[in-house]
């Protein structure tokens, strides 16, 4: 796939069947209406990457993990999880756009290993070898800066900012999707352990919150980008999940845990 401005309304015209100043009148008209609509939609997506980057803050159980101040139980560790991507599959994706998706999935998954005791190695090979392929020195940048001391909201908003300016806004939304849907995947094949215990009433709204802020953004913009309109199509789903509590997220999460393993498995394809 192209890296491709993504508010570029190039399909955006007006026909015109005049000749003479008439036809020139008409250009104009039309090139001022693009621009008007392009400015529109691109205010549109800055100001939800902005909500989005606001509500944010390191997903509990992620940051837990990496802190070392979540530790699973031995027995706990018994099962070990069977869900997780594999990163043998690192060489079915690609398309770019399944890259970028693959990498936010192993990003997320390489913590629930770490957690369970199983080795990262993999899942490390697997994100710097789909890293290469990519070359997007945004991602390179976000991904050096996770574990920085950065804010989430620093680091969500360098990276809008950093694709931007590539041109290629398009695979800021892939990577926000692709982790959100695989850390609510993880989640609703936990119904009560520590990984979602690791959860308050504000960090389950938020978490929901931001699938809302998904689903605008997609809505937008999917116009622009057939991959966007599939993965926006992919997690209408989602839209079921509006927890406002702790034990309400839990709920949802374990009665959508069907629903969100067809939205994961969508997003691979």
């Amino acid at each position: 796939m192209k890296k491709i401005a993504l508010l570029s309304l190039v399909a955006i015209t007006l026909l015109a069947s005049c000749g003479g100043n008439k036809k020139q009148t008409t250009n104009e008209k039309k090139t001022f209406q693009q621009e008007q609509l392009e400015a529109l939609v691109k205010m549109q997506a800055d100001s939800i990457a902005a909500l989005w980057a606001d509500s944010c803050s390191k997903v509990p159980f992620l940051a837990a993990i990496a802190d070392g101040q979540l530790v699973l139980s031995e027995q706990e560790k018994l099962v070990k999880p069977d869900y997780l991507l594999d990163t043998k599959q690192v060489e079915d994706f690609v398309d770019q756009a399944q890259r970028y998706r693959a990498l936010a999935m192993y990003n997320v998954d390489s913590y629930i290993a770490k957690a369970y005791g199983m080795p990262t190695e993999d899942y490390e090979a697997a994100s710097q070898k789909l890293g290469v392929e990519i070359n997007d020195p945004a991602l390179e940048t976000l991904i050096n800066n996770f574990n920085s001391g950065m804010s989430y909201k620093e680091l969500i908003n360098e990276f809008y900012k950093d694709e931007e300016e590539n041109q290629t806004l398009n695979y800021f939304w892939e990577v926000m999707t692709a982790s959100t849907v695989e850390q609510i995947y993880v989640l609703a094949k936990h119904p009560d352990n520590q990984l979602i215990n690791s959860f308050d009433d504000k960090a389950a709204q938020d978490l929901t919150y931001r699938i809302i802020l998904l689903q605008e953004g997609l809505d937008r913009l999917k116009e622009y980008d057939s991959n966007l309109e599939e993965i926006a199509e992919a997690i209408k789903p989602l839209q079921q999940l509006d927890a406002i509590s702790l034990e309400q997220f839990k709920e949802q999460h374990a009665s959508l845990k069907d629903d969100i393993a067809d939205v994961r498995e969508a997003l691979l394809k």
